[in-house]
Parts: structure tokens; sequence; C-alpha cells
């Protein structure tokens, strides 16, 4: 027999998850294009001094853009935190009664049900996406930033520095995320629950 209470909540799942993204994307958009007109708007402020050279000059405006570059990362980088943690929220709420303490136990109870193995071999691109949400989360050092040198990830930005240098000071390494990575992760959420509820099909 078909669990028609879970088929539910998947769809309600789906649903939430294309909602955000489009206003995820539209708001991350808008925001672009704001963070860029200020920008511009700083470095018109920045005029040439009889004693500067022209190094100086292309040092301050490296600065500004860097640091208008940053406001935009630091934006994303809270965007792609929320897609994951609802992802598992959404996990926890479709075990509720399990009361789950972490994402190890879903992963195994979900593996348990035959509906998905999210393993690092079987499911590589979320397992991924996780460990670039836990280390936008928690940041250098953690496990995650080991974990995204270990499998060799296309977004560790791995330049063999502790920080990343910018003028004479650091500040903290940066994954290689961008905007279309709204989409992309979302989109992989989004086929979990649509294999999840092949599974629950095929075995009702």
């Amino acid at each position: 027999m078909i669990d028609e209470t879970s088929l539910f909540l998947i769809d309600e799942y789906i649903d939430e998850l294309e909602f955000l993204a489009n206003i995820y994307q539209r708001d991350f958009k808008k925001f672009c294009i704001e963070i860029d007109a200020l920008c511009n708007k700083n470095l018109k402020k920045i005029k040439p001094k009889a004693l500067e050279s022209d190094g100086e000059l292309v040092f301050k405006n490296c600065c500004v853009r860097s640091l208008f570059e940053d406001k935009k990362y630091i934006y994303l980088s809270g965007i792609i935190q929320n897609i994951i943690s609802l992802w598992e929220n959404q996990m926890n709420d479709f075990y509720l009664l399990f009361k789950c303490k972490d994402y190890n136990e879903l992963k195994d109870i979900l593996e348990k049900d035959s509906y998905y193995k999210l393993g690092k071999t079987e499911n590589f691109n979320l397992y991924e996406m996780r460990h670039v949400g836990n280390y936008l989360k928690h940041g250098q050092f953690g496990a995650a930033e080991k974990e995204l040198i270990s499998i060799n990830s296309k977004y560790y930005n791995n330049n063999g520095q502790i920080g990343e240098l910018r003028g004479d000071y650091y500040r903290s390494k940066h994954l290689n995320i961008s905007g279309t990575d709204i989409e992309y992760f979302t989109g992989l959420i989004l086929k979990f629950w649509k294999d999840v509820k092949k599974s629950i099909i095929q075995k009702g």
C-alpha cells in the first residue's frame, strides 16, 4: 500500500523549494545590481593626489572592488546555507516521529527504508553540496574544509595559503560559489525528493 501521507509531504517540500529558489535567485540578481552601482559610486570618490603613484591608485581601486565582491559572496553564502538547511529540516520533518538527532541518522533511515542512499559513492553531488554548506556555516579548519580538500571539490579555493591575500591583510578563503549554484543545489535537492517519491511508489 502506497504511503499517501509521505507522497503529500514530498510534494509540499518540492513546492516549497521551487518557490524559495525563485525568490532567492531574483533577490540575489537585484542585490548584485545594487552592489555594483554602490561600488561604482565609491570608485568615483577615489581621486588622484599629487604624491600618489599609479600603483597606489590601482591598489585603492582593487580594495574597493574586493570589498564589494565580498558583500556579494556573504549574501550568496547565506542563501546557499538556507537552501541546504531547509533540505535537512525537510528530512527531519519527513521522519518526525523518529526524532532523528542528526544528518547521519536521517541518512541511515533513508537507506534502511530503501528510499535513497546518501553516501559519498552513491551520490557524490549531494555529499559535496552538504560539505559546501557546512564550510560556509563553520568556516576554515573544520571537518567540512578537510573533506572538500579530500574529495578535490571544484568549490574549494585551494591556493595553499592560510588566508587569501588582499593588499596588506588576510581574510578567510572563499569557496568558488556563484549565483548559478542557487539553481544547481536546488535542482539536486528536488531530484532527491523526486527519487524518494519514486521509491515509495515502487514499494507500494
